[in-house]
């Protein structure tokens, strides 16, 4: 019984999360151009067809340049058209990852721990008029292992 309640869990888990559709909008253009790592964005779409629920966000990408690995970290600094608010909670907004020799780490938006690789930039299919105005890389620090 406790078995075929596990199941039913993970099942109806998997269900949630795969009603999320994610469509790419335009191509990788590079933000950042650094000594040993390269970070790209595109712009992203997700729908959630079910509840009614249409987003964009920015999804980035990081390359490691070089055959060791890479440590790469810092604060997201986000601006938005409803607001004169900058946010900079650095609690919040910090992101880090290892980047393997030489891997083109392209975060998955239906992995829990690989969304907050992605920053929300509007709602589509609604009145709501929030936009993102810009994503800085504050305090961005990149070193090898």
């Amino acid at each position: 019984m406790k078995n075929l309640l596990t199941l039913v869990l993970v099942f109806s888990t998997f269900l949630t999360y795969a009603q999320e559709k994610l469509t790419v909008v335009d191509n990788w253009t590079v933000t950042k151009d650094l000594e040993l790592v390269t970070i790209s964005q595109r712009t992203v779409n997700v729908s959630d067809e079910k509840n009614g629920i249409y987003k964009e966000y920015v999804q980035y990408k990081f390359k490691n340049k070089t055959n060791k690995q890479v440590f790469i970290n810092w604060d997201f600094e986000l601006k938005y058209s409803n607001s004169d608010k900058l946010h900079t909670n650095s609690g919040e907004l910090y992101r880090a990852t290892v980047l393997q020799p030489n891997q083109d780490f392209i975060p998955t938006y239906n992995l829990s721990n690989q969304k907050s690789f992605f920053v929300f930039n509007k709602f589509l299919k609604s009145t709501t008029n929030v936009q993102l105005e810009y994503a800085n890389f504050k305090n961005l620090s990149v070193k090898t292992l």
